[in-house]
């Protein structure tokens, strides 16, 4: 399905933001695959099983997001087996990627799927996600610096059925 350019990403990355995203943006699954971590990723298999990153060939765009975790809410982080999603912040994010998927369903007729995290799963490597889709950089330490909130950040992500613009990158130099 090939939509866009009558400002649908706009529309995606603000409902992401009003379901409580601090940060939003779509990056486009053919540039995702030439990201620098999937070529990494399978030339170095880190176990025999490990047949390579395979998506559906429906899943044209991304949707990625990101929670600011802020120092004054250490909270977010608390690993426990007694909270859905094991972590405060990971059950929020899960919440939203539902709400997400089904409302892209409902209101623009896109078929999402909520990502794995695990790669051998299906998942996306989310800090090239976000990168592509304009939410920040890698920086030096490998991980995704954003202009907003650095590196506090958590990221999640939904495969869409619909070919649309990427919002990014984003030209910015921590």
């Amino acid at each position: 399905m090939k939509i866009g350019g009558n400002g649908i990403e706009k529309t995606i990355v603000e409902k992401a933001k009003e379901l409580g995203a601090s940060l939003a943006g779509i990056a486009n699954i053919e540039d995702l695959k030439a990201s620098s971590s999937y070529e990494i990723y399978d030339k170095r298999p880190f176990y025999e099983e490990y047949k390579g990153v395979k998506w559906r060939e429906e899943h044209k765009s991304v949707l990625v997001w990101a929670l600011v975790h802020p120092a004054s809410e250490p909270v977010l982080d608390w690993w426990s087996m007694k909270v859905p999603g094991f972590t405060p912040g990971n059950r929020v994010m899960r919440m939203q990627s539902k709400k997400l998927r089904i409302w892209l369903g409902e209101e623009l007729g896109i078929n999402a799927l909520s990502l794995p995290y695990q790669i051998e799963y299906g998942g996306a490597f989310l800090k090239d996600s976000a990168v592509l889709a304009g939410l920040g950089v890698i920086g030096k330490n490998n991980l995704l610096v954003t202009p907003e909130f650095g590196t506090r950040v958590r990221l999640r992500g939904i495969f869409m059925e619909a070919e649309l613009k990427p919002t990014g990158p984003v030209d910015f130099d921590p």
